[in-house]
Parts: structure tokens; C-alpha cells; sequence
């Protein structure tokens, strides 16, 4: 199971024509039980891609937190906002969520008809 917990976003893309949002990050994969540090913080890198998106909105960072200082977006994964995912009239079959920036202390919104994983490094 991919888990985006606390996960380091390294590059958000997103494409107005083809309708995509690429989220680059390293996410944990190691055994959360295990009594080894470096097996429950083993991470790989993965890419996810949101198709057919119909609505993306990235809120400002808060000022009081220093985001520009780090060097990758640690962020989770949440359940949509209500009110903003009841604003759009979803096409049949798309799904809402939105990931929490922790750095930035705000949400990215989003609402996609697809969604695919790939996993950009090997297993280590």
C-alpha cells in the first residue's frame, strides 16, 4: 500500500492542455514496526499522476513559517474540503482530495478523473 504520511515532495507539475498533475516525492516504505531506524525510514521515490483534473488550487503559504528553508515539501495526504469540492460539478467517476504542506502550513485542492503511480527508483 503507498501512503503519502509524511512523505518529501520534490516537484508538482501540472499541464492545462493534457490535464495532468505530476507530484514527484519520496515516500516512506520501510517496515513501521521494525526496531532497525534505517528499515522504518527506508523511502523511495515515486511519482503520482492525477488525469483529467478539473479543478487544482494551491493555497498561499502561511508567512509565519519558514518553507523557503527546506530542502524538500514534507506533506500528507487528507480527505477533500467539502466546501470547495462542493463548488464544481463533478463529472461522473472523479474523485477530490487534497495533500497538507506541512512546511507551508496550507493545502493543495485537487479533483481528477484518473490517477496512476509510478515508482521512479528501484527498490533498495
Amino acid at each position: 500500500m503507498i501512503s503519502f504520511h509524511d512523505s518529501g515532495m520534490e516537484r508538482l507539475s501540472i499541464d492545462f492542455v493534457k490535464r495532468t498533475i505530476e507530484l514527484t516525492a519520496s515516500l516512506f516504505v520501510g517496515d513501521a514496526s521494525s526496531p532497525d531506524k534505517s528499515e522504518r525510514e527506508r523511502q523511495r521515490k515515486g511519482k503520482l499522476i492525477l488525469k483529467g483534473f478539473t479543478y487544482i488550487a494551491l493555497e498561499l503559504p502561511d508567512p509565519r513559517y519558514c518553507y523557503y528553508l527546506a530542502d524538500t515539501e514534507t506533506l500528507d495526504h487528507c480527505s477533500p474540503d467539502a466546501e470547495i469540492a462542493g463548488r464544481y460539478s463533478s463529472p461522473e467517476g472523479a474523485f477530490a482530495g487534497r495533500f497538507f504542506l506541512v512546511d507551508w502550513n496550507a493545502f493543495i485542492h485537487y479533483e481528477a478523473n484518473d490517477a496512476e503511480f509510478v515508482w521512479i527508483e528501484t527498490e533498495k
